[in-house]
């Protein structure tokens, strides 16, 4: 004779999962992925709250100044000299403060979003010019700007757009 389970436990929260004690490269493996996969779900939450204009709300001064020299590209060491920090501290920011990975991704998405326009409006030009050599009445212009042309394509990756869930490794961790 079965009796139905009583309603209170029919949907039990899901166990905590045991905490991996495999040492092995396989153990420390999956380990990582496990790590991985909350720090990209902590993320999706923070996005999910957050909106583009306060993305540096919540951060000290300190963080923001680092945010801002990090994206203008100064290395951590010379940050943290310049901030008087140690450099332990700006690698902490950076693997256990979400809101300041947040915000550093966010400020690196625009700045290189910002360079990447400028890009394109340069290459514009660029494809004028390339247009007038191959169009020119001197058939050595014509030859190296098509030469030039044809050794430039072949190095040529359309880069696909940004991807607010990309952790950058492609997908190969979720």
């Amino acid at each position: 004779m079965a009796t139905d389970p009583p309603a209170s436990s029919a949907n039990p929260a899901p166990p905590n999962p045991e905490p991996i004690r495999d040492y092995s490269p396989d153990g420390l493996w999956k380990r990582g992925l496990a790590q991985m996969a909350q720090r990209k779900q902590q993320a999706r939450e923070q996005r999910a709250k957050k909106t583009d204009d306060d993305y540096l709300a919540n951060l000290s001064p300190a963080q923001k100044e680092a945010i801002e020299m990090s994206v203008q590209g100064f290395k951590d060491t010379h940050i943290a000299r310049h901030l008087r920090l140690t450099p332990r501290t700006l690698y902490r920011w950076k693997t256990d403060d979400p809101e300041y990975r947040d915000a550093l991704d966010q400020a690196r998405w625009e700045a290189h979003s910002s360079i990447a326009d400028r890009y394109r409006s340069l290459l514009s030009r660029a494809t004028g010019i390339f247009r007038s050599c191959l169009d020119a009445a001197d058939k050595d212009v014509q030859f190296r700007a098509a030469y030039a042309l044809l050794t430039m394509s072949a190095n040529f990756k359309p880069m696909p757009g940004p991807d607010p869930d990309d952790d950058g490794y492609g997908g190969a961790y979720e």
